[in-house]
C-alpha cells in the first residue's frame, strides 16, 4: 500500500510539475482530431477499417433461411408449410400479391410483410407509412428502406423511420424483434456466414422434415429480389455481389444475434480520441530514450485489436480515423516540443561554452585577422599588398597593407575594381595589373571575404625570379583566412549582422569543423616527422600514432588502437613488465623523460623515449608522448670510437713505441752498420704493422652490424600453406600422390614467423609424400578458432611412434635433412607459445599438428 501511495504521489508531482507542459501537444492533437471526426473527415478511413474487421468476424449460427417464391405459389400455403416445419416467423420482402386473410390469428401474428419506402424524401416516406398501415386481422405491414451507401459501399441500414412523433420499425428490425441504440446501424457481413437458400416448391412438396426450420426466420423473396446482385458490400467492394434478399438476411441476423454495430455518440468518441492522444504523448515522454517512431507504430497497431474487441464485446465502432490521427499528431507534436526544449537547453549550455572557448583564441577580436594576414603574407614573400573592404560611401576601406596605400588606387581604378569584383567568386583570383600598373611583378586580385562581408586582397610577390611560385602560397593563405573569418562569424555571439542569428546547431558544427581542421593540420605535421611518434592520454588511452609508429608496432605484433603503454615498452625493449610499469610510474609521477634501447630490429639501432608533463604544472590534462627514433648512426659512431680507442690504446701504441725505440737504437748505433740495419728493419716492420692496423680501422668504419632473429609476429597461414603446396606439386606427382587442401576462404592472423613455418611445413609434407604409396592422398588442412589456429597434415604409410620420436630427437646425419629442420623449427616455435604434436602408426599413416596462437 505504501508503494502505491508513493507512485501516485510521484505521478501527481510529475503532472503538476513543469514536465506536464509536454502533454500540451497531446491534448491539442486530441482536440483537433476530435473536431475533424465531428466534421466527418474520417468516414472513409473508419469505413475501410470497419470493413476489414467485419468481414473477418467469426459470426454466429445462421437464424435466417432465404426462400425463393415462384409467382404461382400461394403465399398462405407457403406460410403454413414454413410454420409447420418449425419456423419462428415468415417475412415477405414485398407484398406477395395474394390474400393472406385465410390464415389463423396465431399464423397471422407470425407473418411480416414489407413494402418499399424511399429514403430520399421525408414527406413521401410519411405518406407511404400511413398508407401502408395494416388493418386489424391482417399480417403486419412494415416499411423496407434500401440499405444506406457510404462512398459506394452498402455497409449500414436503418432500424426505424420517424413520422412526426412516431417511430416505425423497418422490416429487419421488426423481424428481429429488437431495436439497436441508434437509428442507423452497421451490418456485419462475415465471409464465414452462409444462409441456406430454398425454393417454394421444396417447402410445399414436403422435401423437408418437421423441425428443419426450427426457430428460423424464413425470408421470402421473389426471384428478382434473390438473384439481382445490385449491392456492393465490404466482402467484395470491387463488384456488386449481394442481392437485396441476402443483405436483409445479414441485417436480420445481426439484429437477432446482437451483432449490429453502431457508432459511439459524439462525446464518447471524443473521449476515445483524446485518451489515445494523451496515452501516445505520455508514452513518448516517458520512453524518449527509445525510438519514438517504433513506439507510435506499436500504439497505432494496438488500436485495431482494441477496436475489434470493442466491436465483438459491445458492438460499438470506435473512431479509428480520429484515434490514428490523434496518435500521429500527438507523437509528432510531443517529439517536436521535446526537441525544441532540448534545443533551448542545448543553446543555453553551448553558447556560453563556445564564447568561453572563442575568448581564449585569436577569434576574441576579429580585428586581429587582418594583422595576422599581413604578418603571414610578409613572411611568405609578398612584396606589396592591400586588404580592402568595399564601402558605399568611400569606395573601399583599407584594413591592412604592406608597402602600399589606398592612394595607389585612382578613381578609375576604383571603378574598374568594382567591375572586376562584381562576378568574382570567393577564393578565386584574377590578374589585376591594370589596377596598380606601377606595382612590380604580377599583381593579383583575390576575393577572400564572405557573402555578407566581402573582402578583396590585392597583392604581388614582386618581379624577382622566385615570385612565380608564390600564387600557390597565396591560395593557401587565402583559404585559411576565409576559414578563420567564417568560423569567427559563426562562433562569436557578439558578431553583428546576418550570421549573428545562426542557430546553435550551425554554430556547433562550425566549432567542430574548426577543431577538426586544427587537429588534421597537427596530424599532418606529425606525420611528416622522421621519427615514430605516438600520443597517449595520461590514463593510457591511445590518442594518435603517425604512420611510422604504426608500422613499427605492426612489426612487433602490436595494435596501435588497443596497445597499452607498458605493453609497448615491454615489447620494444629488454625491460620486463615489472620494469616497464616502474618506468611509467616514474614518468607519470615526476614528469620528464625516460629512454630505453629498442630490441629486435635487424640491422638497426633505435631508442624509445617516453616523456610526460610535470604533474605540478599540468595537474588536470596531460599527454604522454612516446617517440622511437633511429640511433643506428650514433651507435655505429660509438662503436667506431670505441674500436679506434682500443686500437690506439693497444695496437697503434705498441707500433709507435716500437718505431720510437728503433729510431733511438739507430741513433746509438753510429758506426755499427749491422745494428743500424736491424733497427731500420724494426722501424719498417712496425710501420707496416701500423699501416695494417689503419687498414683494419678503415674496414671497421664501413662495417654495419647485422642481426637476424626468427621473431614471431602476426601472419596469415593460408598463403603460406598454398605456397608450400604449390612447391611440392611436382614431387607429389613423381610419387603418384595428390595433395588435398582444406583451407578457409579468408584467413585471419596468427603469431609466427613465415620463414620458419614454410620450412617446417615443407619438411613435414616431404616426409609424408616420400612415405606415401602410389595413388594415395596427402591432406593439408587449416582450422582457425577463436584463440588458436591448427594446421594438420595427414597421409603416408607410417611408422612406429617410437621410431619417429627417435628420429626427431636425434636426426640422422647426411640422410634425411627434414628431421633436423623439424627439430630446429619446433624449438623456435616453443618461443611463440605454439605446440607441435604428432601421431603415427605403421600402415595407418602420419598426423602432424601445428597449433599456433591466433590474434585476429
Amino acid at each position: 500500500m505504501q508503494k502505491i501511495v508513493r507512485r501516485s504521489s510521484t505521478l501527481f508531482e510529475w503532472v503538476s510539475g513543469r514536465r506536464a507542459l509536454y502533454l500540451f501537444p497531446a491534448l491539442l492533437s486530441g482536440v483537433l482530431a476530435g473536431l475533424f471526426h465531428l466534421l466527418g473527415l474520417f468516414q472513409i478511413v473508419d469505413g475501410i477499417v470497419l470493413d476489414r474487421i467485419m468481414v473477418r468476424s467469426t459470426g454466429d449460427r445462421p437464424v435466417v433461411t432465404i426462400v425463393e417464391r415462384d409467382s404461382d405459389v400461394v403465399a398462405a400455403e407457403l406460410t403454413r408449410s414454413s410454420l409447420a416445419l418449425g419456423a419462428r416467423q415468415v417475412v415477405f420482402l414485398s407484398d406477395p400479391g395474394s390474400d393472406l386473410s385465410d390464415l389463423g390469428p396465431q399464423e397471422v401474428a407470425r407473418v411480416i410483410v414489407g413494402y418499399g419506402v424511399p429514403a430520399d424524401s421525408a414527406e413521401l416516406m410519411a405518406a407511404n407509412l400511413r398508407a401502408g398501415s395494416s388493418p386489424v386481422g391482417e399480417p403486419a405491414r412494415v416499411p423496407r428502406v434500401p440499405p444506406l451507401a457510404e462512398y459506394g459501399i452498402h455497409r449500414s441500414s436503418m432500424a426505424w423511420v420517424d413520422d412526426e412523433d412516431s417511430q416505425f420499425p423497418t422490416l429487419e428490425a421488426a423481424a428481429a424483434g429488437r431495436l439497436p441504440p441508434s437509428q442507423s446501424f452497421y451490418v456485419p457481413i462475415p465471409r464465414r456466414l452462409s444462409f441456406a437458400v430454398l425454393t417454394s416448391q421444396q417447402i410445399l412438396a414436403g422435401d423437408l422434415e418437421p423441425g428443419d426450420l426450427e426457430r428460423m426466420t424464413v425470408l421470402v423473396a421473389s426471384p428478382t429480389e434473390r438473384l439481382s446482385d445490385m449491392l456492393v458490400t465490404p466482402a467484395d467492394p470491387s463488384s456488386a455481389t449481394v442481392s437485396p434478399a441476402r443483405f436483409s438476411a445479414y441485417a436480420i441476423q445481426a439484429l437477432t444475434t446482437g451483432r449490429a454495430a453502431t457508432k459511439f455518440a459524439p462525446l464518447p468518441a471524443l473521449l476515445f480520441i483524446l485518451l489515445t492522444s494523451v496515452v501516445a504523448g505520455m508514452a513518448v515522454i516517458l520512453t524518449r530514450r527509445f525510438n519514438s517512431a517504433i513506439l507510435a507504430f506499436t500504439i497505432g497497431g494496438a488500436i485495431i485489436p482494441v477496436g475489434w474487441l470493442v466491436l465483438e464485446l459491445a458492438s460499438r465502432i470506435v473512431p479509428f480515423g480520429g484515434m490514428l490521427t490523434g496518435l500521429l499528431l500527438s507523437t509528432l507534436g510531443t517529439i517536436m516540443l521535446q526537441e525544441r526544449r532540448n534545443y533551448q537547453r542545448l543553446e543555453r549550455a553551448l553558447v556560453p561554452a563556445i564564447e568561453q572557448t572563442v575568448s581564449h583564441t585569436a577569434f576574441r577580436n576579429r580585428d586581429n585577422l587582418p594583422s595576422l594576414l599581413s604578418a603571414t603574407a610578409a613572411t611568405a614573400g609578398v612584396e606589396r599588398m592591400l586588404l580592402l573592404q568595399p564601402s558605399d560611401f568611400q569606395g573601399s576601406v583599407p584594413l591592412a597593407s604592406i608597402e602600399g596605400d589606398i592612394s595607389d588606387l585612382t578613381k578609375e581604378s576604383h571603378r574598374l575594381m568594382a567591375r572586376l569584383t562584381s562576378g568574382l567568386q570567393s577564393g578565386k583570383s584574377i590578374a589585376a595589373g591594370e589596377l596598380l600598373p606601377h606595382w612590380p611583378g604580377d599583381v593579383r586580385l583575390r576575393a577572400i571575404g564572405s557573402r555578407h562581408e566581402p573582402l578583396y586582397w590585392l597583392y604581388t610577390f614582386g618581379d624577382h625570379p622566385g615570385a612565380s611560385s608564390g600564387e600557390f602560397v597565396a591560395g593557401s593563405i587565402a583559404y585559411s583566412f576565409r576559414a578563420m573569418q567564417n568560423s569567427h562569424a559563426s562562433l562569436s555571439a557578439q558578431q553583428r549582422g546576418l550570421r549573428a542569428v545562426d542557430p546553435v546547431d550551425f554554430r556547433v558544427v562550425n566549432a567542430i569543423e574548426l577543431i577538426t581542421r586544427n587537429g588534421r593540420q597537427l596530424r599532418k605535421a606529425t606525420d611528416q616527422l622522421h621519427s615514430s611518434v605516438m600520443f597517449f592520454d595520461v590514463v593510457g588511452f591511445p590518442l594518435y600514432a603517425n604512420p611510422q609508429m604504426v608500422d613499427l608496432l605492426d612489426a612487433f605484433g602490436l595494435n596501435q588502437q588497443t596497445a597499452l603503454l607498458p605493453e609497448i615498452i615491454d615489447a620494444l625493449t629488454e625491460l620486463n613488465s615489472r620494469q616497464a610499469e616502474a618506468l611509467m610510474r616514474d614518468v607519470l609521477r615526476d614528469g620528464g623523460e625516460a629512454s630505453a634501447t629498442i630490441q629486435g630490429i635487424p640491422g638497426l639501432s633505435a631508442t624509445l623515449r617516453i616523456s610526460g608533463p610535470d604533474p605540478a604544472v599540468s595537474a588536470r590534462e596531460s599527454v604522454v608522448v612516446l617517440e622511437a627514433f633511429d640511433t643506428t648512426e650514433l651507435a655505429r659512431l660509438s662503436d667506431l670510437r670505441l674500436a679506434i680507442t682500443e686500437f690506439i690504446d693497444v695496437q697503434l701504441r705498441n707500433d709507435l713505441e716500437t718505431i720510437t725505440l728503433g729510431a733511438a737504437l739507430a741513433r746509438k748505433s753510429e758506426g755499427n752498420e749491422k745494428r743500424r740495419l736491424r733497427a731500420i728493419e724494426k722501424i719498417v716492420l712496425a710501420t707496416q704493422n701500423a699501416t695494417q692496423r689503419l687498414d683494419a680501422m678503415k674496414d671497421l668504419t664501413r662495417r654495419v652490424p647485422v642481426a637476424h632473429e626468427f621473431a614471431a609476429h602476426p601472419i596469415q597461414l593460408r598463403p603460406i600453406a598454398e605456397t608450400v603446396a604449390a612447391q611440392l606439386v611436382d614431387l607429389a606427382a613423381s610419387y603418384d600422390v595428390e595433395i588435398d587442401l582444406e583451407l578457409p576462404a579468408v584467413s585471419g592472423h596468427s603469431v609466427g614467423d613465415p620463414y620458419v613455418l614454410s620450412k617446417m611445413l615443407e619438411a613435414l609434407m616431404r616426409l609424408v609424400i616420400n612415405d606415401s604409396p602410389p595413388d594415395s592422398r596427402v591432406n593439408l588442412s587449416l582450422v582457425e578458432r577463436e584463440t588458436r589456429s591448427q594446421i594438420r597434415i595427414t597421409g603416408g604409410f607410417g611408422m612406429t611412434r617410437e621410431r619417429l620420436t627417435q628420429a626427431f630427437d636425434d636426426p640422422p646425419r647426411n640422410e634425411i635433412p627434414e628431421f633436423q629442420i623439424v627439430k630446429d623449427s619446433a624449438l623456435l616455435m616453443a618461443g611463440w607459445d605454439a605446440d607441435f604434436t604428432y601421431e603415427c602408426e605403421t600402415g595407418k599413416g602420419y598426423t602432424f599438428d601445428l597449433i599456433l596462437r591466433r590474434i585476429v
